[in-house]
């Protein structure tokens, strides 16, 4: 199986770092800004449905917080989400502060393998995010 190639939303986008996500079943991806939008999707997913893939992910991500809490009451931070379902799984990893990395995979995706891959590229994709926003700000952006 061939992988996923990234669009991006925008120019100077993440989709360069989608090249190591090379596992079967993988039938699309999606990086998502911490404000729910789409930072870049793989062609295995229109950008209508990566829109709809984002804001669901901003919503669980939401929800997910809200229970790590009452694991031990203190403050948790979430790591993954998993979703599976008949027709296949739906991976959520964080990625770095500002945004998160959803893989969505067929019914017998290795989901061991394709959580290796997606975690060793959540960490470049966070550094990628984190390094725009500070550009962003190095730029002249006002604060207020």
């Amino acid at each position: 199986m061939q992988e996923p190639k990234m669009q991006t939303a925008a120019p100077g986008g993440v989709g360069w770092l989608l090249s190591g996500l090379e596992a079967p079943g993988v039938r699309f991806s999606v990086v998502v800004a911490a404000d729910g939008l789409v930072i870049g999707h793989s062609d295995g997913i229109d950008r209508d449905r990566a829109d709809q893939v984002a804001s669901a992910v901003s919503g669980v991500w939401a929800l997910g917080k809200a229970l790590a809490g009452m694991l031990d009451g203190g403050p948790n931070a979430v790591r993954q989400h998993l979703l599976e379902t008949d027709a296949g799984f739906m991976l959520v990893t964080a990625a770095g502060e500002n945004g998160h990395f959803a893989v969505g995979t067929t019914a017998d995706a290795d989901i061991s393998v394709v959580a290796h891959r997606m975690n060793e590229l959540a960490v470049k994709v966070g550094q990628a995010l984190s390094s725009k926003a500070r550009g962003q700000a190095a730029q002249g952006d006002v604060r207020l």
